[in-house]
């Protein structure tokens, strides 16, 4: 705080930076049954191997930064920044490997009729590997200046950006073993990292004297990645629960599922708030907000082999997976749910008065997963007393709201306000979901399913409201607001074909017809943008030769842009037998089903309105 006869100038300012690091490597395991002179196998009522990860970061961060002066001159700034990092890595296994029931020690005969792993009640043998990593941060800047006097400027800037990043694998299986169970074989490899980030930015200025000026800039940042490393780079989170190379003989049921359920969850708000009073009075206020939300996974379940390596050429050895009734699932529902506001309100009063406010919102919201389930290459797959199912399900899931508001008032002899909102999301789900069986034999007491289904959902809702209000003997107002929606499933940016003439992040001084533009940064970075209008694009007035002013270019205008690497990238469902045999008492049914759905609402309001001797409003 600063305040003098002559002049007073204050200064504040304010960052918190906070970043939090896990890294996880979780091993739950049977790996062998015999050594050096010892009888083989491990016999037990029940058999439990789990490994079960809940690693969680809660981290917050919050910056205040409050500025005022008063005099004859009154200059006051104050800046809040806030920043959060938080990673979590790693993965998480159970299984059983190399438990095939052969002696250890080389010259031992060998009976194949002892079985590596043996259970004898109805809880049989159990392999679950669990993932519930967390994060749950929230990042948040508040900044305010006020200035008084007869001189009088305040300007306040408010940031907070938070970056969350989940990459953990899970795994359960069995491989290589011999496995005996008088009840149920149960494999559960599950997957439900999850992210929760609630970014937050405020930025106020109050500036009144004779002549008075007040700015502020509020900017709110969120960027979130399951399945991609702190650089941007894939990681596939792998989700999969599998038997290879395993003889399985089960009085019960033997079930293998594999499960995604990554959720994102993001709240970024931005708000910018500049209040001027005097006899000549200018207020500008500014609000961004942006996020950037990303999974990917590849989820699978599977029988791969029956055949221990170590039993091959034993005199004796018998092979096959049998059970009372077999069903191999992997499903993947990951979530993203985002929602993005940007609100600035610019206000004036004087006898020449003007203010400016502008909102803007964008998001980004990505989920690209592979699901399997199947069974390869197993010369007996054998269902004894119930049936055999298959099923591959992604139920992926983004639900995308984007809000701006501005509003600009002034009011004077001579008022002019303007004030521009716009808001902005790109919405994409693509990958495969596939499920079959290839190059073995089944036989079922019951039916056979294959089954595949793809049921993703995309919903983003786009509001944008620009207001100006001006009166005085001599009046103007200018309103805009732009709404833009896209939303893909099996299309999206080839990120291979991304060669252009220029990028936003370049300085040309003009651009003409046929050049291209890729975006370096944004919801939409990596897309490429051909210019299509007849009149060349030049640097604005006012901008520095090195000012990058082809970031605030509307790309989204189709009557001038039009994107060049926008590729089908077409989602596989695939259900299918393939070199197999199949003996079912019951019926056999493979079916691919597709009930994606995409639903858009988006509204766009924009209102101008001026009062006075002479007055001209446009929106």
């Amino acid at each position: 705080l600063a305040a003098g006869l002559g002049g007073g100038v204050a200064a504040a300012g304010s960052g918190v930076y906070a970043e939090n690091e896990i890294n996880v490597q979780l091993e739950g395991s049977i790996e062998g049954d015999a050594g050096s002179g010892r009888l083989a196998g491990i016999a037990a009522d029940t058999v439990t191997v789990t490994a079960d990860d809940r690693s969680s970061i809660h981290a917050l961060a919050e910056a205040v930064s409050v500025s005022g002066a008063a005099g004859v001159v009154g200059a006051s700034v104050s800046l809040g920044i806030s920043l959060a990092r938080n990673t979590i890595g790693g993965s998480v296994q159970a299984f059983i490997d190399g438990a095939d029931g052969l002696p250890a020690r080389a010259g031992e005969l060998a009976s194949f009729n002892d079985f590596g792993i043996t259970a004898r009640e109805a809880g049989g043998v159990v392999v679950r590997a669990s993932e519930d990593a967390s994060i749950g941060a929230r990042s948040a800047a508040t900044s305010v200046a006020a200035g008084f006097g007869k001189f009088a400027g305040a300007v306040s800037g408010g940031g907070a950006d938070a970056f969350n990043v989940i990459v953990t694998d899970t795994r359960a299986y069995i491989e290589d073993s011999t496995v005996q169970s008088a009840g149920v074989v149960d494999l559960d490899a599950s997957n439900a990292a999850a992210i929760d980030a609630t970014i937050l930015s405020s930025a106020v200025s109050v500036a009144a004297g004779g002549a008075a000026v007040g700015a502020s800039v509020g900017v709110a940042v969120a960027r979130n990645a399951i399945g991609f490393d702190a650089k941007g780079t894939a990681d596939p989170v792998e989700v999969r629960a599998w038997v290879r190379d395993t003889r399985l003989d089960a009085d019960g049921p033997l079930t293998i599922d594999a499960t995604a359920r990554q959720a994102i969850t993001a709240e970024v708000r931005a708000g910018a708030y500049a209040i001027t009073g005097g006899l000549v009075a200018l207020s500008a206020a500014g609000a961004g907000a942006s996020t950037d939300n990303r999974i990917k996974t590849q989820v699978a379940a599977f029988v791969e082999g029956d055949t221990p390596a170590s039993s091959q050429g034993v005199t004796g050895a018998t092979h096959g997976v049998e059970a009372q009734r077999i069903a191999i699932r992997a499903d993947d529902s990951s979530t993203i749910v985002s929602h993005t506001g940007a609100a600035s309100v610019a206000t004036t009063l004087g006898l020449f008065s003007g203010a400016v406010a502008i909102g803007i919102a964008q998001a980004r919201n990505e989920i690209t997963s592979t699901v399997d389930a199947y069974a390869s290459g197993v010369d007996l797959l054998k269902a004894t007393a119930g049936g055999i199912a298959i099923e591959a399900v992604n139920g992926a899931t983004i639900t995308a709201t984007a809000t701006a508001v501005s509003a600009a008032v002034s009011v004077g002899l001579v008022g002019v306000a303007v004030t521009g909102a716009g808001s902005d999301s790109v919405n994409i789900v693509r990958g495969a979901v596939r499920a079959y069986v290839d190059d073995s034999d089944l036989v079922s007491a019951g039916g056979v399913d294959v089954k595949a289904t793809d049921a993703a959902t995309l919903s983003a809702n786009l509001n944008t409201t620009a207001a100006s209000v001006a009166g005085g003997i001599g009046a103007g107002a200018l309103a805009i607001g732009t709404a833009t929606a896209r939303n893909f499933i099996g299309w999206g940016t080839d990120a291979s074909s991304s060669a252009a003439t220029h990028t936003t992040d370049g300085t040309p001084a003009s651009v003409t017809t046929g050049q291209t533009v890729r975006l370096a940064s944004g919801p939409d970075a990596g897309a490429v943008y051909k210019y299509i209008g007849s009149t060349p694009l030049v640097r604005p007035n006012g901008v520095a030769a090195d000012g990058q002013w082809l970031k605030w270019v509307n790309f989204t205008d189709t009557r001038k842009w039009e994107q060049v690497n926008l590729a089908a990238l077409p989602s596989q469902v695939h259900a299918y037998v393939k070199d197999a045999s199949i003996d079912a008492e019951g019926a056999i049914e493979v079916k691919a089903t597709e009930t994606t759905k995409v639903s858009a609402d988006m509204t766009s309001t924009a209102v101008g309105v001026a009062v006075g001797k002479y007055a001209v409003a446009a929106s």
